[in-house]
């Protein structure tokens, strides 16, 4: 009970408080009143209590490793790919308007390319260069109107691996 108690006298006198930080490192997106105000780069700024809500964005470069994916090549070999993303955000106020959950939007839409690449590749074309280049290209295009430039695209696993599907729990043949 005490706990939620603190929790609210810390928010409300970072609320009342009529001045904030931003760190070199980030961005500010200021809210009033709900809606967009402004954007702010590092330095010290004063806000209206109550009324303004900064959000502060990171502009550093991230990565994230994307779990694996279970796809098949054009030549009908079934793998198992696993990839690096690293970007950063380049337009905060894009980020921060256009999308609830920034990881999850990166890794979805960037599985989503590879798996378009993947299904239109050879298993051998896979490891020449020109792949990453152009799902970093195709990744770029895809997260730029989200605000997030995206700085490369690595693969970081790809093995061969043999699949089975079981429908209703039971494996049916074909005669």
């Amino acid at each position: 009970m005490f706990d939620k108690l603190i929790d609210f006298l810390i928010e409300f006198l970072d609320d009342a408080k009529f001045w904030f930080f931003v760190r070199e490192w980030e961005k500010c997106v200021l809210l009033r009143a709900g809606r967009f105000h402004k954007e702010y780069p590092a330095g010290l700024y004063f806000k209206i209590p109550f009324l303004d809500e900064p959000n502060l964005e990171l502009i550093t470069l991230t990565t994230n490793s994307l779990p694996p994916q279970s796809l098949t090549t054009k030549d009908h070999k079934q793998i198992i790919i696993r990839a690096a993303i690293s970007y950063y955000t380049e337009d905060p106020t894009k980020k921060m308007l256009e999308i609830y959950d920034s990881s999850d939007v990166v890794s979805d839409l960037t599985q989503g390319v590879i798996k378009k690449i993947v299904v239109d590749t050879d298993y051998i074309n896979l490891i020449l260069p020109e792949v990453e280049r152009t799902l970093t290209v195709k990744v770029r295009d895809t997260l730029r109107k989200y605000g997030i430039y995206t700085d490369r695209v690595t693969i970081t696993d790809l093995t061969l691996s043999k699949s089975f599907r079981i429908f209703n729990d039971t494996i049916e043949s074909v005669v």
